[in-house]
């Protein structure tokens, strides 16, 4: 399911809504007030992922060979409003665990500035394995995502995928 990256003005007025209703109307037990909302896009917001048969064969090679968690970027296109093509597979520097993946910041950077810009700028999409677990995020690929969305501007999208050992994928286009 696609999410917003960056709230509207008609998002933020419908949030400012909400949100003086439940000042209005709440209690606390405890002396604490929470607020959580979460943002969809609204009307037909489906989004249509393509992936090549050579990225969706790497892909496939990454999740079933490994015997630890990998992780790799993907090159994708945006055909239209709502569809995306992931072209190819390219897998960074990192360090693998069987629970977790780890990059070296600057291994990492250097591998990225030996892109031709095209190249660079189609890197929208990153995708992992959870080996032998589910396909649910981690507080670590929340915070990882998180560090990834910051960086994008209006307009921009990014895919985020987990995929694991049974072939299950959890995929979200942002």
């Amino acid at each position: 399911m696609p999410r917003p990256i960056i709230l509207t003005e008609t998002m933020k007025q419908k949030a400012r809504e909400e949100f003086n209703e439940v000042l209005d109307n709440t209690k606390m037990s405890d002396g604490k007030f929470r607020y959580d909302r979460n943002f969809e896009y609204e009307g037909n917001s489906s989004v249509t992922v393509w992936i090549t048969p050579e990225a969706y064969n790497k892909m496939y090679a990454l999740v079933t060979e490994f015997e630890d968690e990998v992780a790799w970027h993907g090159t994708v296109t945006r055909d239209g409003k709502n569809e995306f093509t992931i072209e190819d597979v390219l897998i960074y520097p990192q360090e693998v665990t069987g629970s977790t993946v780890i990059t070296d910041q600057k291994a990492y950077a250097e591998w990225l500035y030996e892109f031709d810009s095209e190249t660079f700028n189609k890197i929208r999409m990153q995708g992992h394995s959870h080996v032998n677990m589910g396909v649910t995020p981690s507080g670590v690929d929340n915070t990882h995502r998180q560090g990834i969305l910051d960086q994008l501007e209006e307009g921009m999208f990014y895919i985020f995928m987990i995929w694991n050992k049974a072939l299950r994928v959890h995929t979200i286009d942002i």
